[in-house]
Formats: structure tokens, C-alpha cells, sequence
């Protein structure tokens, strides 16, 4: 590489540093109380953790730990199975949809967010869905926004037992525009300059005759 090239990448690489592509924040969630249906319950645990945002791709991470308990089934009120046979019963279901709402917190900025979910409950197996959100931004201040959408999830088919998985929400970061007044470079920019500038100057001077 010739001098002035290694000069000019010195100088673009000292101007890029102040540019960011990713950012470590810290999250929480609070926990949803469970909800219960024909003896099958759903609940999520709070939870605690740290995302790595990057503003070139959304990123999806881990916001809650579901537990999803599976009921032995009693005989259901309303629902009387006497005489028929197993086609039938298999083909008895019931269906409760419900709001999935907790506090999510990132850095120090919390709001609500939420999600449908629903129980698909038969004489043969449960199952839970949850369906995926309208995304809720999120003000950060200095460090940009970022957009929460709580992702999808499906746990199903499921016989009596306790169930445990995580439920994931996808976050989008906008990093904070650019100033549109040039701003004062950092002093490892200025030394920088300072380098290729003298640089420049002495491959001028050994040019002059």
C-alpha cells in the first residue's frame, strides 16, 4: 500500500469510530399471573437480561419463560360424552382467547406491551398460541429507538404435564441521526489528522527539487 493510501485510510477509519452499528442495553419484564382455563393454566415468569442491538438487522432474544400446565381433563360442564363414540369425543374442542399483557423495561424507559393468546383445549391434547404484536417503540433518548414486536409462539398437542419455554419478542434499534452541524472530532481523530497531515507534508517536501 503506498503512503498516501495507508494516509487516506487512516483518516476514513478515524472518522468512522464514532459511528456505532450495535448497542448492549439491559432489559426486564414483569410477570403475567396465570390464567386459567378448564383446569389448564398459563403464566409467564419475570425475567432479566441483556440485547445486543444492531441497527443493521432486527434481533430477536428472550423476554419471558411460559409455563404451560396441562390439566388431567374432568368431565367438562356442558359436555356430556355418554353414547358417543371416539370420533366424536375426539372432535369435542373449546377455545378461550386472552390478552398476554406485562411492563417490559428497557434501559430505564418501561411500557406496556401485549399480545392475544388462546387455548385450544380437546379430550386428547391442549394446546396454546400466541400470536405476534404490533410493535410498541421504544424512546431511548440519546441512544436512538427501538421497535418491540412480541414474536409468535405455539406449544401444542400437549398431554397432561407441565410445559416450560421461552417466549421471544424482536427488536428493531434506530440509532440517533446524525447532527446536521459538523460536530467537534474526538482527540484520537484530531491525533490522526495530525499524522497524515505531517505525512503528507513530508512527502511534498522530498518532491521539490
Amino acid at each position: 500500500m503506498r503512503l498516501p493510501s495507508l494516509l487516506f485510510f487512516i483518516l476514513l477509519t478515524g472518522a468512522s469510530q464514532s459511528f456505532a452499528t450495535t448497542l448492549s442495553v439491559n432489559i426486564s419484564t414483569t410477570a403475567f399471573a396465570p390464567y386459567i382455563f378448564h383446569n389448564d393454566s398459563f403464566s409467564l415468569d419475570a425475567y432479566s437480561g441483556t440485547v445486543l442491538l444492531d441497527s443493521t438487522a432486527p434481533v430477536s432474544a428472550t423476554i419471558n419463560q411460559a409455563n404451560f400446565l396441562v390439566a388431567l381433563w374432568p368431565e367438562w360442564p356442558g359436555y356430556d360424552i355418554t353414547g358417543l363414540d371416539q370420533a366424536a369425543i375426539d372432535a369435542i374442542s373449546v377455545d378461550q382467547l386472552f390478552n398476554l399483557g406485562r411492563i417490559l423495561t428497557i434501559g430505564s424507559v418501561s411500557q406496556n406491551v401485549s399480545q392475544q393468546a388462546a387455548f385450544h383445549l380437546t379430550y386428547i391434547a391442549d394446546d396454546i398460541t400466541g400470536y405476534v404484536s404490533a410493535p410498541t417503540t421504544f424512546n431511548l433518548g440519546s441512544d436512538g429507538t427501538v421497535d418491540v414486536t412480541l414474536d409468535a409462539f405455539l406449544n401444542n398437542e400437549q398431554i397432561p404435564n407441565t410445559y416450560n419455554f421461552n417466549v421471544t419478542a424482536t427488536f428493531a434499534w434506530t440509532p440517533p441521526a446524525a447532527p446536521t452541524n459538523p460536530s467537534v472530532p474526538e482527540p484520537g481523530t484530531l491525533a490522526l489528522m495530525g499524522i497524515a497531515l505531517t505525512g503528507l507534508a513530508l512527502i511534498k517536501r522530498r518532491r521539490i527539487p
